[in-house]
């Protein structure tokens, strides 16, 4: 007999335990059932926080258009910063804001009015926490995404989470009427989104240690089973292994009433037929 003719093992080397393959198993589908169930937590949460506030941002805007003036407005646009109007006008803006209950820190861009110029692109025309004069003024004022649609048919609205390079933000615009029902400018109201967003974290990161005890007991039992399953497998395996050597004599005594039992069973019944 040469080498040709020697039986070829191809079990091979067992890497990967079947038990750390059922403990695996268990714990991704934990993982992926709490990331079904968390997501759309997370984001109905957040969808509803920015309706609560977006709301409340109309109802600043909508408090603060019958302190700001639309004759004051067109006084602005005709005139300049160097007037009564834009001081008035800016204060009424501040005291506004405050008197809602917002603070000068979450102004961003706080209180401010906006108004197309001659080419039609969009300026601020006054501003709570701008002074007169500052740079701010004779840049181009883009309209956050979800309000130029409906700036454009002069109805209120307000923004979901954006982001821009000064953090998450909120807006909500509130158009300014003349008496001839005429839009003299938009009364816009812009938040950080970023305190409620961080305090709805917080709470999530509060949660967290349930899903890792979960995540920790399944990944125990998944293993637990695995193993007792396993135990009856490698028992079965000597006794073949055994019969295959040719000792008839040795003994398979792993019992159970499952599918790993009943093959235990057939192998003892085969090893007594070998015997005979």
């Amino acid at each position: 007999n040469g080498p040709l003719n020697k039986p070829i093992d191809k079990r091979g080397t067992i890497r990967f335990p079947f038990r750390l393959k059922m403990a695996a198993i268990s714990a991704a589908a934990v993982v992926l059932t709490l990331g079904v169930i968390m997501v759309p937590v997370y984001v109905g949460t957040r969808s509803q926080l920015a309706k609560v506030h977006g709301d409340r941002l109309l109802g600043m805007a909508r408090g603060a258009t019958p302190v700001v003036n639309a004759d004051s407005l067109d006084v602005i646009a005709a005139k300049g910063q160097e007037t009564t109007a834009f001081r008035d006008s800016r204060s009424a803006l501040l005291h506004a804001w405050v008197a809602n209950g917002a603070s000068e820190s979450d102004l961003v861009n706080g209180l401010a009015v906006v108004r197309a110029d001659r080419t039609g692109a969009w300026r601020v025309l006054v501003h709570a926490s701008w002074q007169a004069g500052q740079a701010q003024y004779a840049r181009r004022w883009v309209s956050p995404p979800g309000l130029s649609d409906s700036m454009e048919i002069g109805r209120e609205a307000y923004t979901g989470v954006y982001v821009t390079d000064e953090g998450s933000l909120l807006s909500a615009e509130v158009p300014v009427r003349r008496p001839d029902g005429s839009i003299a400018g938009f009364i816009v109201a812009t938040l950080r989104a970023d305190q409620f967003l961080s305090e709805l974290r917080w709470q999530l990161i509060r949660f967290t240690p349930f899903p890792l005890v979960a995540l920790l007991l399944a990944l125990g039992l998944s293993y637990w089973g695995a193993a007792r399953l396993t135990r009856g497998l490698d028992e079965v395996t000597r006794q073949t292994d055994a019969v295959a050597m040719g000792q008839l004599r040795h003994e398979l005594h792993y019992i159970a009433a499952d599918e790993i039992g009943a093959m235990a069973e057939s192998v003892r019944r085969m090893t007594v037929g070998l015997r005979s």
